[in-house]
């Protein structure tokens, strides 16, 4: 009798522990990934800020020139989708717990409580940054075209540059955007209004991370933040990246590259190039992001599928939003 309980006693603690293996390496459990990451948040306002990351769900946006538009807040594992607003947005930013985005339609900075009541607008603008100090609103317009704007916490406007851009982002004490002419990137100082040139090549999409400045034009570069100096990380077309706890994860691009479309990671430094998904993914147009557990794929412009990947390389599925 005894020594059947004793088996029953060590078959369960083999039990527990063989649980707890599977649990550790399951797709699901991926503890990869800083949630707080500013270079994931950098990328994520890069790619038409479709995805906004709070300290417990995650607000997306998606299909901003379609009649179905509309924004979402789901959980970190992708469930619980609950549409809280059918207007067509992008650039989404969270600030003093209310949701900030552009209407893809009017192009008119809107405010609004994290439940989708309360809308409210800010003012005209194709593209802005929060500076998260003091509330003031960085913003640019692609139809008037006429450079870059500071709205501050007072209502008052102040043009800040001559150039308007498509990408802006505040981190360091700067505000970091590609200037329209040459698509260069750029900073100005939010201190000394200083600008200076940061990057030798045109690019649209750059993330600004803790040790420097990530672009990608043709291949994907780094810019030291204090030196300016400009080394080259990967020698492959990129589609689009994001960067959390000292891995770049990227999104090949299959038609300029003559290649199976793919998702792979690869260091900081350039070491451990690592596949993580290939062969059955939509590359041409297609952004990276990642949001809570999660790395998600999008195509920002059409009605595409919202396809979400662990940080594994596991579990490959589509998002099915309500």
């Amino acid at each position: 009798m005894h020594k059947h309980r004793l088996l029953a006693i060590i078959g369960l603690i083999i039990s527990i522990v063989l649980g707890l293996i599977i649990y550790r390496l399951a797709p699901w459990n991926i503890s990869t990934f800083d949630r707080n990451s500013s270079e994931s948040k950098s990328a994520n306002e890069s790619y038409f800020g479709k995805f906004v990351v709070t300290d417990k769900e995650i607000y997306c946006a998606f299909k901003f020139f379609d009649d179905s538009a509309g924004i979402y807040r789901m959980d970190d594992d992708g469930k619980n989708i609950t549409k809280i607003s059918d207007l067509p947005a992008y650039n989404l930013r969270v600030y003093d717990n209310h949701l900030y985005f552009v209407n893809s339609k009017t192009l008119e900075i809107l405010k609004m409580n994290l439940n989708g009541t309360e809308v409210e607008v800010i003012t005209k603008g194709s593209e802005f940054a929060i500076n998260q100090q003091n509330g003031d609103i960085y913003f640019s317009n692609y139809i008037t075209m006429d450079g870059i704007f500071c709205l501050d916490i007072t209502g008052e406007i102040t043009q800040i540059y001559e150039t308007f851009s498509t990408a802006l982002q505040i981190q360091d004490d700067y505000l970091y955007f590609n200037d329209d002419h040459d698509f260069l990137i750029y900073r100005y100082s939010l201190d000394t209004k200083n600008v200076e040139s940061v990057s030798s090549h045109s690019s649209s999409q750059f993330v600004v991370a803790t040790d420097g400045i990530y672009y990608f034009a043709g291949y994907l570069y780094k810019v030291d933040k204090d030196s300016l100096e400009e080394s080259i990380i990967i020698e492959s077309n990129v589609q689009s990246f994001s960067i959390n706890n000292g891995w770049i994860y990227f999104v090949t691009n299959a038609q300029a590259s003559n290649e199976v479309g793919s998702i792979k990671k690869i260091r900081l430094d350039g070491s451990d190039l690592t596949e993580l998904h290939s062969g059955d993914i939509e590359t041409y147009n297609t952004f990276i992001y990642i949001a809570g557990d999660w790395i998600y794929l999008n195509e920002p412009f059409s009605i595409s599928k919202l396809m979400r990947i662990s940080a594994n390389g596991k579990g490959y599925s589509e998002v099915i939003l309500p």
